[in-house]
């Protein structure tokens, strides 16, 4: 072999007798490359694992079961939150949510703080259209998580409601999430980045015309009046952009008196 401490050659080499129609041989391949790979090759061998758990997906005997097996034997040595992610879309892809679903609660058992996983679980389950199984998995991880991680997972569960079509939703959290922040301009960015992505051009403008009437620092207004000033021109829209410079006016003035 050209490379044994490759990894992307064995995998190939183990296709070769896998488009032949031989999975067994295509399976021991796979192993032999595992007992090659050095232990501290920890990418080369989490390659190897995948195909080798994809192939017990597609010509496994045992179903479900052989799966968790041969699942259980690669965490033994593998960093298990990188090998879920790459593994859980190719469950899903073979019909096995659930599956994919109940390997990642598992994991999450064993590493309660792993903002990956929960992200992971959440997008699992809100694509099976499990928003209240979601819904209760993200509140649980507001117990385990710490509060900036689990700021990361309020925002990426309203990210998926957007892109599901449940803005109103997404809205009503993120604004109870913002009720106890409201300065924190970092996390204003993103919701305007949700809206400008997913919400109409009056969505859009309802939420600058409020963050223009938060008490913030002189700073934090610019920057908002910036955002605005550059959606409206984008609009090209000159009647609301002039509202806009209307407002840094009414702004500017009432700092100086």
């Amino acid at each position: 072999m050209a490379n044994p401490a490759s990894s992307y050659v064995w995998v190939a080499y183990a296709a070769f007798f896998l488009d032949h129609a031989d999975p067994v041989k295509c399976r021991s391949t796979l192993r032999r490359a595992l007992e090659s790979l050095p232990l501290a090759e920890q990418v080369e061998r989490a390659n190897v694992w995948l195909a080798l758990l994809n192939l017990e997906v597609k010509f496994g005997e045992n179903g479900a079961k052989g799966i968790v097996a041969a699942w259980k034997e690669a965490c033994q040595s593998c960093d298990t939150v990188k090998l879920a992610e790459a593994f859980a879309p190719n469950l899903v892809e073979a019909g096995l949510r659930d599956l994919a679903v109940s390997i990642t609660q598992t994991l999450i058992r064993r590493n309660k703080q792993s903002l990956a996983l929960w992200q992971l679980l959440l997008q699992l389950l809100t694509g099976a259209d499990s928003w209240d199984k979601a819904e209760a998995e993200l509140e649980r991880s507001a117990a385990v998580l710490p509060v900036k991680d689990a700021l990361v997972l309020q925002f990426s569960f309203a990210r998926m409601l957007f892109a599901a079509g449940r803005a109103d939703e997404a809205r009503d959290r993120l604004n109870r999430t913002m009720e106890s922040r409201v300065k924190r301009m970092d996390l204003w960015s993103q919701y305007i980045d949700l809206e400008l992505s997913h919400g109409s051009t009056d969505d859009v403008r309802a939420l600058f015309e409020r963050l223009i009437r938060l008490p913030l620092s002189a700073r934090q207004m610019k920057a908002i009046f910036v955002r605005y000033v550059a959606f409206e021109k984008a609009n090209k829209d000159e009647v609301a952009l002039a509202h806009v410079h209307a407002a840094a006016r009414r702004y500017v003035q009432g700092q100086s008196a």
